[in-house]
C-alpha cells in the first residue's frame, strides 16, 4: 500500500505507530495483526523548510531529508511524526509493507468499482449485486 503526500504549509503530524491501513478499520479489521509493519518514506524534494520526520522515542532523532532518499524503519514500534511546514510544499511517498502473507494486498483484478483490496482478498465475502 502506499501514498502520494502533499504537505503543504503548516502541514503536521503528531508522533504515532503504523498500524492498520483506512480500508482495515473501514472493515473493522483490527483485530487482526496490524499490516503496516514496516513503513518506507521516498522524500521527492527537499527545497521545503520544517516537515523533518523525527522519532521522538529515539533519542529525538531527526531527518534531514534529501531529494531521491527514503528511510525505512519498523513504523509498527518505532513512534515517528513530521515537525511543521515552514517554507514550500513537502512531497513524500509513503510506503508499507507485511511480512505475513495473509495481510499483503492481493494481485487479483477486477471491472468493479465498488470493492476494494480487503473484499478482492477475503474470497469468503460476498461482493455486493
Amino acid at each position: 500500500m502506499c501514498a502520494l503526500n502533499e504537505w503543504e504549509i503548516g502541514g503536521v503530524q503528531k508522533p504515532h505507530l503504523d498500524t492498520y491501513s483506512t480500508i482495515q478499520l473501514k472493515h473493522d479489521t483490527k483485530e487482526e495483526t496490524p499490516s503496516r509493519e514496516w513503513t518506507v518514506i521516498l522524500y521527492l524534494n527537499d527545497e521545503f523548510g520544517g516537515g523533518r520526520t523525527y522519532f521522538p522515542d529515539q533519542d529525538n532523532y531527526t531527518h534531514e531529508p534529501t531529494a531521491g532518499e527514503g528511510i525505512l524503519f519498523q513504523g509498527i514500534y518505532h513512534s515517528h511524526g513530521v515537525t511543521p511546514v515552514r517554507r514550500c510544499s513537502r512531497h513524500t511517498i509513503s510506503m508499507w509493507f507485511s511480512t505475513d502473507p495473509n495481510l499483503m494486498l492481493t494481485d487479483a483484478r477486477t471491472d468493479r468499482l465498488d470493492v476494494d483490496q480487503l473484499m478482492i482478498r477475503d474470497e469468503d465475502q460476498p461482493f455486493p449485486t
